[in-house]
């Protein structure tokens, strides 16, 4: 059999295989189309030049597909990375999900990042444009990145949400419908690249690369640990710039049918005025604000999804109600796990299976974790993204991918890790890069 004539691999199983990230935002128009899907924090004129906006599922579906085919009209093609540099917004989320739907593949950058940040992973990715704002708090990113991209040729448009925006920038608002991509918008498969996420961890930046396969899984994962298909709603407290972030915050809630308030730059009181208006919410949160948020909003806060990077820093005593911990060995893996309230820091399953037995048999593993022959921490199986190459090549290399964790066994089934250039029991342990 030739490898044209061989059947497409499939990572899911059942109603699941065929599943695709767009097809994701049609079943909800379908399913709810007057559901609120996801709502601007209530401040958000304060920090942007955006109007604040609140969808259901309906409108949600026809803003994203009309942001496709905008992007198509500007001459982009199917495959083509490009760099979202976008605050925790509906816009921010629209531009992501029209991406994804026109086939093209979007690269959320830290709406925060400077020039040389943005040039460094336009050139990584290989970026075809950028699609950002004017103005984010006293941030101005629609000049960093016009700036950035007079240093990389490779960058054809850039392109921005709001008013007064810099020469050469082009405006994504106000578009006629006869302006529009007027041809059939490409078809995306489970197994084309949907998101590219980059990691600074280590000594170099690195660029990730998820399939649409990939992150419905661990949406799936996040919304059975989490109970997410149960709950109302959610509060998102930061931009969908990582794996983690674009799971909890995006592909989770539209599996779910989860309505999404969104939250901009850390504000207490806002984030109690959106609580107090949706006491029953989940409020989505990075481990390294955990305790702040926790002695801020005190018995206001109930059950949570935190999301862990660093695996060696404690956790905080007083995490009461339900907490599912999304943990994020860099950009590498995402694993859904409910906290252990006894253990300080989190193990990880030597063997991770998808807790939807329906979408993948608990036999075939998400992820397996060992240790390499350098005691490193070394991951396999399809959970984990592959790595994008300067040259725009994707590393499909067969075997386990070694991290830069060190790791030693917790019982049979379990690994603590310890970071580099940490000190465990008195001594620093320090290693070259990989």
């Amino acid at each position: 059999m030739t490898d044209k004539s061989k059947p497409e691999e499939r990572y899911l199983h059942g109603s699941w295989s065929n599943l695709t990230l767009d097809a994701l935002v049609e079943t909800a128009v379908r399913a709810r189309p007057t559901r609120r899907s996801f709502s601007d924090a209530p401040d958000i004129t304060k920090w942007s030049d955006l109007k604040a906006q609140s969808t259901n599922a309906a409108e949600l579906g026809a803003m994203t597909v009309r942001f496709a085919r905008q992007v198509l009209t500007l001459g982009l093609r199917q495959g083509d990375p490009v760099l979202v540099i976008m605050p925790n917004c509906v816009d921010g989320v629209v531009t992501l999900l029209g991406l994804i739907t026109a086939g093209l593949v979007p690269c959320p950058v830290s709406v925060v990042a400077g020039t040389a940040e943005i040039q460094a992973a336009a050139e990584l990715v290989g970026a075809k444009a950028i699609i950002t704002v004017n103005r984010y708090a006293e941030f101005q990113p629609a000049l960093a990145a016009r700036e950035a991209a007079s240093r990389f040729y490779g960058v054809r448009f850039i392109c921005a949400f709001g008013p007064n925006l810099p020469s050469g920038v082009v405006s994504l608002d106000d578009w006629q419908d006869a302006e529009l991509w007027q041809d059939m918008l490409p078809t995306n498969t489970p197994m084309t690249p949907a998101l590219i996420t980059l990691d600074r961890s280590g000594e170099d930046l690195t660029a990730h690369l998820r399939n649409h396969a990939q992150v419905i899984s661990d949406a799936l994962a996040l919304s059975a640990i989490s109970g997410l298909t149960g709950r109302g709603s959610i509060i998102a407290t930061f931009a969908p710039v990582s794996a983690a972030g674009f799971v909890s915050s995006v592909a989770s809630p539209l599996i779910s049918g989860t309505m999404v308030a969104l939250h901009g730059p850390f504000d207490a009181e806002v984030l109690i005025e959106q609580l107090t208006l949706m006491p029953e919410a989940l409020i989505v949160l990075p481990a390294a604000v955990e305790e702040t948020i926790r002695s801020v909003l005190g018995p206001l806060l109930k059950d949570t999804i935190v999301v862990t990077r660093d695996l060696g820093v404690n956790r905080p005593a007083n995490s009461l109600g339900r907490v599912t911990e999304l943990v994020s060995l860099g950009e590498a893996a995402l694993w859904a796990l409910l906290r252990d309230g006894i253990r300080a820091r989190p193990r990880l399953p030597r063997f991770y299976a998808n807790p939807v037995s329906t979408a993948l048999p608990r036999t075939s593993p998400q992820i397996e974790v060992s240790l390499s022959a350098r005691g490193r921490l070394a991951l396999s199986g399809f959970g984990v993204a592959r790595q994008r190459k300067l040259d725009g090549s994707i590393d499909l290399g067969h075997g386990p991918v070694e991290t830069r964790w060190l790791a030693h066994g917790d019982g049979p089934d379990y690994y603590v890790c310890i970071p580099e250039d940490r000190d465990v029991n008195g001594e620093t342990v320090t290693f070259a890069a990989a």
